[in-house]
Formats: C-alpha cells, sequence, structure tokens
C-alpha cells in the first residue's frame, strides 16, 4: 500500500512537471492486461474474487505501454478493492474507430452520484475504504486521468451507488 502511494505520488509529480512524456507505439492490450491480471490475481484470490479478459489478442492500440499498463492496474486494483467476496471484476474492449474503448466492470458497491461527478478532480481528493476495509489515497484515478489525457484518450465512469461501476477509457488505434 505505502509502495503504491508513493509510486503514484512520483509518476502523477512527475507528469505535472513534465518529467513523463507518453512514448507512444503499437501495443497490444490483450497481453498488458494478462500481465496486471497475475499481477494483481493474488489480491482477487484473497477476497475470492473472479478476475477475467474478454480482450482478444492482438487488440491493438498506439500508445504508451508503460502508462496503459498503470492505468490498467489501478482500475483493476481498485475494482477488486471496491467488490464484496464472491464478486467478478471483468476487463473488455471494443473497437470504437478511431479509438478502441476499454471497460473495467465490476459488481461492488457502486458510486454516488455526487462522489462520481469529483472522482478526477484533485481539489477534490477523495478516498473510501473497500468492502474489506482497505485503503486508498484518492491519488490513483488522477493519475489514470492525467495519462490517458496525455495520449489523446478520454477517461469517464458509469456507476450507481449498490450497483455495479463500469470505469472506461479509450486510447487511439493509429498514429494521429
Amino acid at each position: 500500500s505505502t509502495f503504491k502511494l508513493l509510486e503514484n505520488l512520483l509518476d502523477w509529480s512527475r507528469l505535472q512537471t513534465g518529467k513523463i512524456n507518453p512514448v507512444p507505439e503499437m501495443i497490444d492490450l490483450s497481453l498488458l492486461t494478462v500481465e496486471n491480471i497475475s499481477v494483481l490475481k493474488s489480491m482477487a484470490d484473497s477476497k475470492n474474487i473472479k478476475l477475467y479478459s474478454s480482450i482478444q489478442f492482438n487488440t491493438r492500440v498506439f500508445a504508451d505501454a508503460n502508462m496503459v499498463r498503470t492505468v490498467i492496474r489501478n482500475l483493476v486494483s481498485n475494482a477488486i478493492k471496491f467488490t464484496p467476496s464472491g464478486g467478478e471484476v471483468k476487463i473488455m474492449a471494443a473497437e470504437n474507430m478511431p479509438m478502441v474503448e476499454l471497460c473495467i466492470e465490476d459488481n461492488g458497491v457502486g458510486i454516488s452520484e455526487d462522489r462520481k461527478n469529483v472522482l478526477f478532480h484533485i481539489e477534490e481528493k477523495i478516498s473510501t475504504p473497500g468492502t474489506a476495509n482497505e485503503t486508498g489515497t484518492g491519488l490513483g484515478l488522477l493519475l489514470c486521468k492525467e495519462m490517458i489525457e496525455r495520449q489523446g484518450g478520454h477517461i469517464w465512469v458509469e456507476s450507481e451507488e449498490g450497483k455495479a461501476s463500469r470505469f472506461y477509457f479509450n486510447l487511439p488505434l493509429s498514429r494521429v
């Protein structure tokens, strides 16, 4: 938890000072997703949460692999955090020309309308304990927003309190 906080703080500060700039290349989202599932599997297993991806092999985008890896890891980690034991987290992708749209969906506690409206704003840093009292800093989503927008994409959430949450982001299919 402390390592994740420091990592997010360092990445976010580097983005703000221009020390990290995207280095886009053609990357396969299915491979980054499988890698993240492997890293987060023990976290999901500890809560008896099914974690899987339906992203087809060779689903490609023109993006920075390290940034996309970080975004997927943050969103999936949050989905696990807010999903009760026995739940599931799905990672999906769909082509929506000229972008690929990714979705991380959980069947967790959901997000109220007023919290949804401030999730991606620095002046409203919020942190909510997870379903097993996991802690967070509120910085992960800010980092995700910065990284996606720096690559020409957009990030958003659809959720209702007490129901599933779906975090979406899109990235370009090819060089702009």
